[in-house]
This record gives structure tokens, C-alpha cells and sequence, in this order.
């Protein structure tokens, strides 16, 4: 892959080491980039460049500016030779063609000689859009001539393509194929009327004549309106002559670029979810008697409760009698409906509190779903959401502004809010949760005291910002602009930056969605909160909180109090103002010269933070305000920190003078950090935060959301609502291609045209167009370079586009898609995927037969997590069945098949695999199991068997194994016997019978056999497993080369067969061999590869296991006085031998090891304790020699008598004919003599070298080879 990757022919793309460029189209660096990659054949002066990019400023200020782009260019692409791409002169600049680049409309101009089909598609793949399509221009005339070039050039070139690429289809006969193209041409070129003949008769040819001549239409009104002429006389004769064919398609398909309509979709997709806020507001009427009276009372009060919600974008339902029943959030969905909702809410508190009735008003808001069914008079058709608003507000005593748990959930951080009374209702299980909303708004300030989620992942943007402020107290403006996707952290950042600074002098304001069309919103909103202005205050008041403020100013403030006053003097209907009708040119230049003096005075005292959030929501006037601000205080001690989605709208004097900061999403690391920071101590399980921090994609305010789910006991599975507004409000601009949104988010997260098409049926060319339109919004995206898979762009968007399809309607259709997925003869049925549609259809019993299928495919590519998850789908449904007992072999199958995947990712012991266990057993009994389906039960018994019991209970099971195999001539089975044998006789000290059956398991697998092939594709590989453990078995007979050359060869032979849990297995015998051998340096690389390999697959118990043998190394390697990580390994122990309890004496005699090579006494006597335990209870002999070898260390360094233990030892040695035990135990037996003068026999001594003699590769065990070189002193 090219290490700069610059994508131009669409929205401006550029890569550095696989990592995007942060910034804007309108950077003027990405611009330079650009223009030189393009203009690559010849260096450019640096004069016209200058001239070119910066004509209104002078010739020596544009060559300053050039130098800067130019350096700040090389520093994001790197330095050295990998970076050199753009290189310079003292006159020129020029882009290095031989760098290592990829631009893609070079791809696209390249070998255009080559017409073939396979040439001209890899050269269209290129194309995503108009060249540079988010660049406006008006950047001078030479660069805005060359754009217009370029993109001419490209277009030109594209729609020649296509009609080569068509013209090709066409006449293979592949009309499907050339519709499509057809269709992309259109698309590009909507007035090229050739390309829609071209269309119109592909469509007539494929027999879909209604869908020609409805294009036609279509294509003839679109020319009558936009352009008032009517298609050529040739189009017309087309048209006339396809009218005249029979009608041999009975369905009607919609043009290539019109919406689907109702009839084109699926019926139940015109249904569907959506969560609204509903305000309810009603006046008591308890002390008027006269109803006559009290409509009198109300009439007027009722006319302003109107237009109150109306200016907070509520929707009226009802308004009489005794009070207003409003919506946000419908019937435009709305990102901030709660927020908006207690806004109106408050508003009609404090608005209505001077009429007669108002101190009698009381209000009720509840956010929730609502179904929508296409009606207009109204939306909660079913009508649950709106009861619950209603009965709040009727519990509710006058005065108050009560809300729901699912209202707080969404609004939580911006008002004050205190708990009241549960409301008990007959419909609900438990009673709601009500809160009171005070009057008093506390408001998204940076100075805001309410607790904040901890800053993760920010480290690099908060240092830019701490340098950009650098800059501003050194007496030079700066405007950084902070941009990112909602929820990603701008606010948040700022806050830091505040904190950081040590709340330096703070001016900040924000962007109104409900306002983007008043003049000057967030500057209006400013100095009413600042001067604490009033809503209806008069003209009068407005010059005296004016006159109280800045009477101090030159002249009496009279520059800054006049402008200040028309902006602040406005009437109660801004909606309707527009600039024109409230300033002049001068009153506007009067107004820029104010704010700029107040902000040059307070910033000459000291520097000044100033914050605009949610710029894209600005009005006009305000973003041409800032940028002259910007130029005005150039010299100020003034740091702008402006907030925004997208810089799209940002005028091009302030772009100029922005440093762009592009927030992305946080990594998968950042992403956990913040999830255990914020979750409870005891519910920050591994898998929870992994889930979370996957979930979120990233996005912080996702993982807050999701997090703090976790606190919630009245939380249901829904989404957070305060993520279900912001998402929903995306998946609104679907507009009229919701319904096929809902439908490929029934698919899945990620779709192909052809599926979405066969599930609407309609044809291909009948989507694309809605899909396109999808992707211009940003909720789907192409999955990969295939341009017929998309994918929903966040997985919550998916999340809540799948949830708003009714659940009746979601069943049909995923019964239709699983039907289209079996019935697909051109791929390999995609099992899981068919069982997932199967079970959300339904159709259990169907479905439990097809997850067996996708586990044992799960498990065959060694993708154990997803196999877990897929058996255990197919028993969880089995208990859902009416027809279970004839489902009873299933049932064992997939028992029997999540044994091992279970097994090697939560754990050989369990309380889940005991009843597991004793199900299959159950079966059994009362059921005619085959030889072979017991054989299957007793391996996943003896995977428990082997910890849950003593070993020698597990060896006795190998042994039936064995013996029912060899009467079933299962030879698979009997290899797999001996192999079980072999490796409990090994942990039980039985090393001679251990080495027997582990050559008959190497024997018996003939990997040619199928039987044989199935096993080693279903399960670890036990050929590679059987040779790893005979070396391990070759250490203990005193062959220790033979033992390092075995383990080697196993993990050679794994790694060759790219199965991750054989290699585990294969690593995890490795290290023992080593350790046993004292290598201290290879166990801490194989530790290292162990832990990589199962923190990617999932193996927990082994991840522990080889920290615990990392740290082992560290210990043995380093000096006694050095640190080593041993809590940790003692934790990493604790949870290893809870899911293995059976090898719990192997990992206990590790870390007795690592704590007596740091001295750590008495942790060793600790663990030591619990070896004993261990070794009583599982009869794990094997290393009985260690332990006492171990105690009697320990109780030397006490001061006491350790030769006991030391003869208990050699006894053991030599009862288990173990050359090389027999060595250690004699060895530090003979330094305890030693040290007390001993001196041994002859015939000890005879013996000991007869035993060194047996043995083999001494040397390469350095603890070995130095006690028999001391044997071989004293013999």
C-alpha cells in the first residue's frame, strides 16, 4: 500500500501511513497537496502559487503563508525519505513523482488505449464523485479556472466511459448489468438526454416497459420544470414506440432516481418506531364554577402557551379546554425534542405566571415511542407514550414542571432537576420515576460545576490547543476551529483546556438549531445572559443594564452602548427578522466595531477564551461577524475556539485564519480506559467493556450513554434516549428512503444491492439511486471496493433504524430474507446468517438445526468464541420448542460440539459445563445413542473430569475411551484415547506410561484418514499436541534435548497450520518445557506470543497463564533486589486455576518458583499451602518433587531443618524413574550435606552417575548441567 494515498474525483480524501489527514477540504495545505499531486509533470513558482491561493494579500504575506503550508505539509508527511513528496528550491516548488504515492485520477487517466470491460471498470472503481466535490471555489480565479478544467475533464472522460462500459454490456446480452451502468450515467449526467434514451430502451428490453415509460415521464417533467423545454423528437418516437409493446411486467418500478413510494416498498415498511417527547400543560379549574368564565380566563393564556411551544418547534395536537397537548420530535425528528420540550415548558412557567389562570398551570412531559402509520391528525396512534404525559400532569400540583425517568435520561445535563413522588399507574409493572424541573437552567457552560466524564484519548489535541493558546497570550489572535461528528468530545475538550488554564478570563456562547435563521443569535444571546436581560424587557431597561455595564468606556461607552441596543431591541418574533430588515450597512459595521472593542479591552487586562459552540447551526450574519472579529483583532490577546460538525459552512476569510482540529473517534484502548473509568467497580467485567467500547465505535458520548446504562435499574434493552434523539435526527434526512433503510437494516449491518433489491422485489437499478442518496447523508457507506456492499456507517445507527421497523413487520421479513439466503444456488449458504433470520422470524425449530451448522463451521475456523455463541443459541431456542423431544439428537449434537470451544474460552471447570454435562448425560440414558456420540460425551466429560476430579478418575475415563473405541473401530476415537491417557499419566507422575500412549496417539492419526481429518478440524489438532507433550514427558525421562527439539517442533508444526488453539496448546507446553529447563530468556518470548494470540481469539485461562510465565521469567532473569510484577502474577494465578483446577499444581509451582528467585518468602509459604491442597485433592505427582524441593529452600532461609524434605524428594525422584527429578532432588541434597560436612557413599554416588548417564542434553538445562557437574565432583 502507497504511503500517501490521495483520493480527489469526490469528496477530498487524503492518507498518510493509513492514517487520514485531519482538517478541511478548505485547508489550504490539503488545496496545495492537491494542486501540486495533479500538477506533478512541473515545478511551480512560488510566486504564482502564492498569488494563486492567497490573491488578496500582499505578495510578501502570500510567500509567508506559502512557507508555513509548505512546512506544515512536510511535517504531517513525515521527514526523511518516506516523506519527501513535496520538494522546494529557493523559487519552486513541485511534487516528487517517484515518491511513493497512489492518486487516484491518475488511475483513472491511465492507459485509456485499453477499451477492455476489465480496464475500464478498475478505471471507473476510481470515481466517486465530481473532482474535489467539496471544494466550492472562490478561492482566486486561476485556482477556480483550473477546479473547473479538472472537473470538466473528468466528467467528460467518465460519461465516455460509461458508454463504452455500457455499449459493451449490452451487446454480451447482459442487459442487468448494462441497466446499471446506464442508470450510473444518468446520475452523473441528469441533462444528458442520450444517456436517458440509453435507459429507457435497456429498460424496454428487459421487459420492464412500465419502468420506461415511467422514467420517461419523470425525465420529461423534471426538463418542463427546471429548464421549460420538452424532450427531442427522437426521445419522443422512443417513447411512442415502447407504449405500443404488451404489458408483460404486471409490477410497476419506480425511475432510477426517484424515491420509493409505498407501493414500490415492502407493505410493512410504511410502519414505523419512532421516540417523541409529548408536553402536556393544562390550567385547574377547581375554583370557578362558571365554565363560561373560565373559558374567558383561558382563551388568551391558551393563544400564548401556542406560540411558546410553536418557537421551541413543538407540534400542536390539541389546544382547548383546559390546556395544550404538543410533540417534539414529530413530525420532523429532532436531536434535541426533550431539551426543547422543558425548554417550552419552562418558558410557559415563566411567561404565563402574570395572567389570572397562570398560577394554576401545571405540566407533564414523557419521552418514548410512538408508532407511526402515515397519519397526520395523530401520531400516537396507539396512544401510551401521550397517556403517560397526561397523567403527569394531572398528579401534578400547580406551579410544577414534572418529567419523566426517559425525559431525565435525555436532558439530564442542562437543568436543575430534583426527584418527586413515583407515579403508580395500572398499565405500568413498576411505578415511574418523577422528576421536578426548577426554573433555573443551568446551561451547557465550560464553568459548569456539574461532574464531568474523565478526558481519554485527548492527549494530542489538548496539547495542540494549549500551543494555540501559547500563541494568543503572545499578543496574536488564533482561531482554532474544533470539528467532529456530535458526541465526540469538542465540549469536553474545552472544558479541559479551561481547566488546564486555570479558569483564565472566559466569554462563551452557543448556536440555536431552533434559530439558525435569526440574525446575530448566539451573539443576542450572549449579552442577554451576560447583562441578565429579561425575555420581555423593555427598550428603556435594555439602555439602562447598558449604560449600569460599559459607562466606563471611552466617551461613556457610547460606541458600544448604541450598536448594542439595536441588536438587543428586538420584538418577540425574531423567527420572522431577517439582517435587512433590522441593520444597515453601517449600523452593521457599528455593530462588528463594538464587539471588537469590548473583546480588545478585557483582552488587554488579560488574555481572553472565547467559545462559540455548534457553529453549524449558525446564522449568516454571525459567521460573517466572527470572520470580521477575526481580522479585527488580529494583534489581540484573543483565542477563538469555535465548535462545529462539518467547516462546510464556514465563510473563507475565517477558514483562512482557522487552525482546523478534526476530532476523531477514540481508539479500541481510549475507548475501555473511558468505560472502566466510568462504569461501577463490580460491573466492569472484561467482556462488558469490550462490548461497550465496540458499540460505541469510539464516539465518547456513546460510551457514556451506554456506560451509565449500567446504573440504571429501570433501564430496559432500548438504546439511551438522549442517543435515540441524536440518531434518530440523522435517519430523518432519509427522508422518503426511510423505508429502504429499515429494510437493509433487517439485512444487517452490512448489506448487498442485490440482496436489499431481491427482498424489496424490485430490480437492482430501481435502489440505487435511494442508496446513493443514503450515502450523500452519511448512513451507509460501500463496505469495501466492491461497489455493490454497503454498511451502515455506526453500528447504533443501524441499531435504531432496525428498532424503528414495527416488530411484526421486522418477523416478515427476516422469514423472507432467510428463505432468499437458502434459496441462493450462486454462494455457499451463509449458515449463521440463516439462523439469525430464522430465529428473529420465529421459526425456532427451523433455526436450531442451522446453529449447529454455523457453529461447527465457528469452530472449524478456529473461531471459538463464535462457535460458544452459536451452540448456545440453538439450546437456548431448543427450551422454546413444543417439539423438543424429537429435536433430543440435535439437542446432543450440540452439547457435545460446545464441549471444546466452551472449554478453551471460559475454562476447562465450570458450573455451565457441569449441567451441560449432565444434559447430554440424560439423554443418553433414555435415548439409542450411537457408539460414537458416547465417545464424543465421554471426551467433553473428561475436558471437566480432568479438573473437576482427581486425575486418576479422568485416566480411568481414557481408559473406557479406549476400550469403547476399539470395539467400535473408531481409530480416531482410540488415537484421541491414548492421547487423554497420555497426558493425565504425565500430571500424575506416570511418565513411562505417558510416553507410551502419547507414540500410540502419534501412531494411530493418520491424517489421511477422514475420520481422523474431521477430528483435527473440529477440535485442537492432537497430532501437533501429542508431540508437544511427549517432549514435555522427554524432560521428566531425562532427555532433555529431546524435550526442546519436540515442543520446538510442535510449535513450528502449528504456526505451519495457522490454528490458533493448537498453537496455544503447543506454546503452553513450550513454556513448561522451558521452565523446566530454566531458559528464561525463551519463555519470555513465547509468553509474550501466547498472550497476543488468546487476547485476539478470546482463551482467557491461558492469557493468565502466560502473564503468569512472563513474569516468571522476569523474576529468574533479574537480580533478587529488582521488582517484579508478583500481585499480579498471583492474580493471574488465582483466576487461571479457577478455570483449571485439575493443572492448578503446574501453575502454583511457577509462581512458588518466581516469589523464592525475589525472596518474597512469605508469599511462597502461601502458595506453597495451597500446592498442597492441590496436589492432595488432584493427585498431580509430577511435581511433588518441586514442592518439597521448594519447602525445604524456604525452611533453610528460616533457619531450620530442610534435609526432610530434601530425602522426601529423592524418594519421590526416584519412584517415578525420573532421570532428571532424581538429579535436582539429589543435587540440593547434596548441598545440604555439604554444608554440614557430609560426605556421601560409594554406591550413592555409583548411582547417581549411572543416572547422569541415562540422560541426554544435559547442557542444554543450565540448573541441570550445573548439579551434575557438581555430582560428578563429589563421585
Amino acid at each position: 500500500m502507497s504511503t500517501l494515498k490521495l483520493s480527489l474525483l469526490g469528496p477530498i480524501e487524503i492518507e498518510f501511513q493509513n492514517k487520514p489527514f485531519s482538517g478541511a477540504p478548505h485547508d489550504k495545505s490539503f488545496m496545495l497537496l492537491a494542486y501540486l499531486a495533479v500538477e506533478r509533470n512541473r515545478p511551480h513558482s512560488r510566486e504564482a502559487l502564492a498569488d494563486m491561493l492567497w490573491p488578496d494579500l500582499s505578495a510578501e504575506r502570500g510567500r509567508h503563508n506559502l512557507r508555513q503550508t509548505v512546512f506544515r505539509l512536510r511535517s504531517l508527511l513525515g521527514n526523511g525519505k518516506a516523506g519527501d513528496f513535496v520538494e522546494t528550491d529557493r523559487h519552486r516548488i513541485w511534487f516528487n513523482r517517484d515518491s511513493d504515492y497512489h492518486l487516484d485520477l491518475e488511475q483513472f487517466h491511465a492507459n485509456r488505449a485499453d477499451g477492455t470491460a476489465e480496464h475500464l471498470l478498475k478505471r471507473l472503481s476510481n470515481y466517486r464523485g465530481t473532482f474535489m466535490e467539496d471544494l466550492r471555489g472562490e478561492v482566486s480565479e486561476d485556482f477556480d479556472l483550473w477546479l473547473e478544467q479538472q472537473r470538466a475533464r473528468t466528467h467528460r472522460q467518465m460519461l465516455n466511459m460509461l458508454e463504452s462500459i455500457c455499449t459493451h454490456y449490452e451487446s454480451q446480452g447482459d442487459l442487468s448489468t448494462a441497466l446499471r451502468w446506464a442508470g450510473r450515467q444518468v446520475e452523473i449526467a441528469p441533462w444528458d438526454e442520450h444517456g436517458h434514451q440509453r435507459l429507457i430502451r435497456l429498460l424496454a428490453d428487459s421487459g420492464q416497459r412500465n419502468a420506461a415509460i415511467r422514467h420517461y415521464r419523470a425525465m420529461a417533467e423534471s426538463l418542463k420544470r427546471e429548464l421549460g423545454i420538452s424532450p427531442s423528437k427522437e426521445t419522443q418516437r422512443l417513447f411512442e414506440q415502447i407504449e405500443q409493446l404488451p404489458d408483460i411486467t404486471p409490477a410497476t418500478y419506480p425511475a432510477q432516481d426517484s424515491h420509493l413510494t409505498q407501493d414500490d416498498t415492502h407493505p410493512g415498511l410504511i410502519h414505523e418506531y419512532r421516540q417523541v417527547t409529548v408536553l402536556r400543560c393544562g390550567f385547574s379549574y377547581r375554583k370557578i364554577n362558571d365554565p363560561e368564565a373560565f373559558a374567558d380566563l383561558v382563551a388568551e393564556p391558551l393563544l400564548r402557551a401556542v406560540r411558546i411551544i410553536e418557537e421551541h418547534n413543538g407540534w400542536i395536537l390539541a389546544a382547548r379546554g383546559t390546556g395544550v397537548l404538543a410533540y417534539f420530535g414529530w413530525p420532523t425528528a429532532d436531536e434535541r425534542a426533550a431539551t426543547h420540550a422543558v425548554r417550552a415548558a419552562i418558558g410557559l412557567a415563566n411567561q404565563l405566571s402574570d395572567t389570572p389562570i397562570g398560577s394554576t398551570l401545571s405540566t407533564g412531559v414523557h419521552t418514548g415511542r410512538i408508532i407511526l402509520t402515515g397519519e397526520t391528525d395523530s401520531p400516537d396512534t396507539i396512544g401510551l407514550t401521550t397517556d403517560i404525559a397526561v397523567r403527569l400532569q394531572a398528579s401534578t400540583r400547580a406551579g410544577i414542571i414534572a418529567i419523566s425517568e426517559t425525559t431525565r435520561r435525555c436532558i439530564h445535563d442542562h437543568f436543575e432537576l430534583s426527584a418527586l413522588p413515583p407515579l403508580s399507574m395500572a398499565e405500568q409493572t413498576h411505578p415511574l420515576s418523577v422528576w421536578r424541573v426548577h426554573r433555573s437552567e443551568s446551561g451547557p457552560s465550560l464553568e459548569s460545576t456539574q461532574q464531568r466524564p474523565p478526558l481519554v484519548g485527548r492527549d494530542a489535541e489538548l496539547n495542540s490547543l494549549l500551543d494555540d493558546w501559547a500563541v494568543a497570550q503572545s499578543g496574536r489572535c488564533v482561531v482554532t476551529v474544533l470539528v467532529g461528528e456530535a458526541g465526540i468530545g469538542k465540549t469536553r475538550l474545552l472544558q479541559a483546556l479551561h481547566d488546564k488554564l486555570g479558569h483564565p478570563l472566559l466569554r462563551e456562547t452557543h448556536c440555536d438549531p431552533l434559530m439558525r435563521q435569526t440574525p446575530y443569535q448566539p451573539i443576542t444571546h450572549f449579552f442577554r445572559r451576560h447583562l441578565d436581560l429579561p425575555r420581555n424587557c423593555t427598550d428603556a431597561q435594555i439602555a439602562d443594564k447598558l449604560a449600569e455595564h460599559y459607562s466606563n468606556f471611552p466617551h461613556q461607552g457610547k460606541h458600544v452602548i448604541k450598536p448594542l441596543q439595536w441588536l438587543l431591541a428586538r420584538t418577540d418574533s425574531h423567527h420572522e427578522q431577517t439582517e435587512e430588515g433590522r441593520f444597515n450597512e453601517s449600523e452593521r459595521s457599528q455593530l462588528i466595531e463594538a464587539i471588537a472593542n469590548l473583546l480588545e479591552t478585557s483582552a488587554k487586562a488579560t488574555p481572553l477564551l472565547l467559545v462559540v459552540e455548534d457553529l453549524h447551526w449558525a446564522d449568516p450574519s454571525t459567521l460573517t461577524l466572527l470572520g470580521s472579529l477575526a481580522a479585527r483583532l488580529a494583534e489581540s490577546r484573543i483565542h477563538f475556539c469555535l465548535t462545529m460538525r462539518s467547516t462546510s459552512c464556514l465563510p473563507g476569510p475565517l477558514l483562512d485564519r482557522a487552525r482546523i482540529l478534526q476530532l476523531r473517534p477514540l481508539d479500541l484502548n481510549a475507548s475501555l480506559q473511558l468505560t472502566y473509568r466510568l462504569a461501577p467497580p463490580d460491573r466492569t467485567s472484561g467482556d462488558f467493556a469490550l462490548t461497550i467500547a465496540r458499540q460505541s465505535e469510539g464516539n465518547p458520548m456513546f460510551i457514556v450513554e451506554l456506560t451509565y446504562m449500567l446504573n440504571d435499574d429501570e433501564l430496559d434493552d432500548a438504546l439511551p434516549g438522549k442517543l435515540q434523539e441524536l440518531i434518530s435526527t440523522r435517519i430523518e434526512q432519509a427522508g422518503e428512503d426511510r423505508p429502504l433503510l429499515r429494510a437493509a437494516a433487517v439485512i444487517g449491518r452490512e448489506f448487498s444491492l442485490a440482496h436489499l433489491a431481491q427482498l424489496l422485489g424490485l430490480p437492482e437499478q430501481a435502489v440505487t439511486g435511494g442508496l446513493r442518496r443514503l450515502m450523500q447523508r452519511h448512513l451507509i457507506e460501500r463496505s469495501s471496493e466492491d461497489e455493490l456492499s454497503y454498511r451502515f456507517t455506526h453500528a447504533l445507527v443501524h441499531q435504531v433504524t432496525y428498532q424503528s421497523t414495527t416488530r411484526s413487520q421486522r418477523r416478515e421479513l427476516h422469514k423472507q430474507f432467510a428463505s432468499l439466503l437458502m434459496a441462493d444456488a450462486n454462494s455457499d449458504v451463509d449458515a449463521g446468517g440463516v439462523a439469525h433470520h430464522l430465529t428473529e422470524s420465529g421459526a425456532y425449530a427451523e433455526a436450531i438445526g442451522w446453529w449447529l451448522k454455523s457453529g461447527r463451521e465457528a469452530a472449524n475456523m478456529a473461531a471459538y468464541a463464535e462457535a460458544v455463541n452459536h451452540f448456545e443459541r440453538g439450546l437456548h431456542l431448543l427450551e422454546h420448542v413444543p417439539e423438543r423431544g424429537n429435536l433430543w439428537e440435535t439437542e446432543l449434537e450440540l452439547l457435545v460440539n460446545l464441549a471444546y470451544p466452551l472449554a478453551i474460552t471460559q475454562g476447562y471447570y465450570g458450573i455451565k459445563s457441569e449441567r451441560l454435562y449432565r444434559r447430554a448425560l440424560d439423554i443418553t440414558r433414555d435415548k439409542p445413542v450411537q457408539a460414537r456420540q458416547n465417545l464424543a460425551l465421554m471426551h467433553s466429560h473428561w475436558l471437566g473430569a480432568s479438573s473437576r476430579s482427581s486425575l486418576r478418575e479422568s485416566r480411568e475415563l481414557a481408559g473406557r475411551m479406549i476400550e469403547l473405541a476399539e470395539s467400535a473401530n473408531a481409530k480416531a476415537f482410540a488415537a484421541l484415547g491414548h492421547y487423554l491417557y497420555g497426558s493425565d499419566s504425565l500430571l500424575l507422575g506416570d511418565f513411562a506410561a505417558a510416553r507410551t500412549h502419547l507414540e500410540e496417539t502419534l501412531t494411530r492419526l493418520d491424517r489421511k484418514n477422514q475420520e481422523t481429518e474431521h477430528f483435527l478440524r473440529n477440535d485442537q489438532h492432537f497430532d501437533i499436541t501429542a508431540t508437544g507433550t511427549l517432549g514435555w514427558t522427554a524432560w521428566f525421562l531425562g532427555q532433555v534435548d529431546g524435550a526442546l527439539r519436540l515442543t520446538q517442533r510442535a510449535v513450528h508444526m502449528s504456526e505451519a497450520r495457522h490454528h490458533p488453539a493448537t498453537l496455544t496448546s503447543a506454546l503452553v507446553i513450550y513454556i513448561f518445557a522451558r521452565i523446566c529447563c530454566r531458559r528464561p530468556e525463551e519463555v519470555a518470548i513465547a509468553a509474550k506470543q501466547l498472550c497476543a494470540i488468546c487476547r485476539e481469539n478470546g482463551f482467557r485461562m491461558w492469557d493468565d497463564f502466560g502473564t503468569l510465565a512472563g513474569i516468571w521469567a522476569s523474576a529468574v532473569a533479574t537480580p533478587p533486589g529488582e521488582t517484579c510484577k508478583l500481585d499480579q502474577a498471583e492474580a493471574s494465578l488465582q483466576r487461571a486455576v479457577a478455570l483449571w483446577p485439575g493443572g492448578a499444581a503446574a501453575l502454583q509451582y511457577i509462581l512458588i518458583d518466581a516469589c523464592l528467585a525475589k525472596a518474597d518468602d512469605a508469599r511462597a509459604w502461601k502458595i506453597l499451602a495451597q500446592f498442597k491442597k492441590t496436589m492432595d485433592s488432584t493427585g498431580a505427582a509430577a511435581f511433588s518433587v518441586y514442592g518439597w524441593i521448594a519447602e525445604a529452600d524456604l525452611l533453610t532461609r528460616g533457619g531450620q531443618d530442610g534435609e526432610p524434605c530434601l530425602r522426601e524428594a529423592v524418594e519421590v525422584a526416584e519412584q517415578q524413574r525420573s532421570p532428571t527429578l532424581t538429579i535436582l532432588a539429589w543435587g540440593h541434597l547434596i548441598d545440604d550435606y555439604r554444608n554440614r560436612g557430609f560426605a556421601l557413599s560409594e554406591d550413592i554416588c555409583r548411582h547417581l552417575q549411572e543416572t547422569v548417564d541415562r540422560c541426554s542434553g544435559i547442557d542444554l538445562a543450565p540448573a541441570v548441567a550445573e548439579i551434575t557437574r557438581k555430582l560428578s565432583g563429589t563421585a
